[in-house]
């Protein structure tokens, strides 16, 4: 088993109060950060919300449940050619105001019958070089849909809005 594996597996066992055999541990492939490795947690046996965490050049691991988790993350982690959908997965799963969400990649169905589907955009830089972005996302307890815009800033995210899709 790789070693950073095996660090992640410590570190969430700790925060989550479980013993490291009970977790399982993958590699996350939606957020690509060069010189960084992420990864999903979640129980071998107990249905439970997975958690995410990032492992960074140093060897320090970093949570969801981090305050500061994107701001630590984008100071060890080379985000300049990140794709918007690498931005997107990490403020969804970082961002202390919009995690845990899961970013909308295809177009949703109708929220109910009768209704039209929400208009769809994946993510996407909408104004100058990697300065604002927009995409939606998905709330995975009350499944009500957002769209979010991130205004980015050399390389940091200086504002974060949702606001709930009709």
């Amino acid at each position: 088993m790789a070693t950073s594996e095996n660090e992640i597996r410590r570190v969430a066992a700790g925060e989550q109060d479980l013993r490291a055999e009970e977790l399982a541990v993958a590699p996350l492939a939606e957020i690509d950060l060069p010189s960084c490795e992420f990864f999903v947690v979640s129980h071998k046996t107990r249905p439970m919300p997975a958690s995410t965490y990032a492992l960074l050049p140093s060897g320090a691991v970093v949570s969801q449940s981090n305050k500061d988790a994107v701001k630590e993350i984008l100071a060890a982690c080379d985000a300049r050619r990140a794709t918007p959908a690498s931005w997107a997965e990490l403020l969804a799963r970082f961002h202390w105001e919009l995690a845990p969400g899961i970013v909308v990649h295809a177009a949703e169905p109708p929220l109910s019958v009768g209704k039209e589907p929400p208009p769809f955009a994946p993510p996407r830089f909408v104004d100058g070089p990697r300065t604002t972005l927009r995409f939606m996302l998905k709330n995975p307890e009350t499944m009500k849909l957002y769209e979010v815009s991130a205004v980015l800033h050399g390389g940091q995210v200086v504002t974060v809005a949702k606001v709930k899709m009709e």
